[in-house]
């Protein structure tokens, strides 16, 4: 949230309380809590230090390539990303959580792709 914005709200409450509102209803009122309300008072700037995920934990390209080249080998053309990643793991091949590689084939718009390396794989055995 913009400190514009923040701003705007502190003066909008300050208002709403000069006008004999009570502090905590004008919070209610716009779903803002009186603690946050508070913090922003305190300070203009957000004091957190970045959010919860790290930066340095973040998958770079060539692990997604990675992800994606486990995906595209034949033995994984017909399975689903979660039987797939099991049979990784069982190699002893650990590229990620079932999670990441659901966010790398949609981040990479997989879905369609695979599709017809599964339905070829699908005739070959039939």
């Amino acid at each position: 949230m913009s400190r514009l914005l923040r701003g705007q709200i502190i003066v909008a409450i300050d208002v709403a309380v000069a006008a004999k509102a009570r502090l905590y209803k004008a919070c209610e009122a716009i779903n803002l809590g009186q603690r946050r309300l508070r913090r922003w008072r305190k300070s203009e700037e957000d004091g957190r230090k970045g959010g919860y995920r790290a930066v340095n934990q973040k998958f770079r390209e060539p692990e997604k390539d990675a992800i994606v080249d486990a995906l595209n080998l034949p033995e994984m053309a017909n399975l689903s990303l979660k039987v797939a990643h099991a049979t990784l793991m069982d190699q002893c091949v650990y590229a990620g959580s079932p999670s990441t590689f659901a966010r790398v084939v949609a981040e990479r718009g997989l879905r369609k792709k695979m599709e017809p390396a599964k339905l070829a794989m699908q005739s070959v055995r039939n």
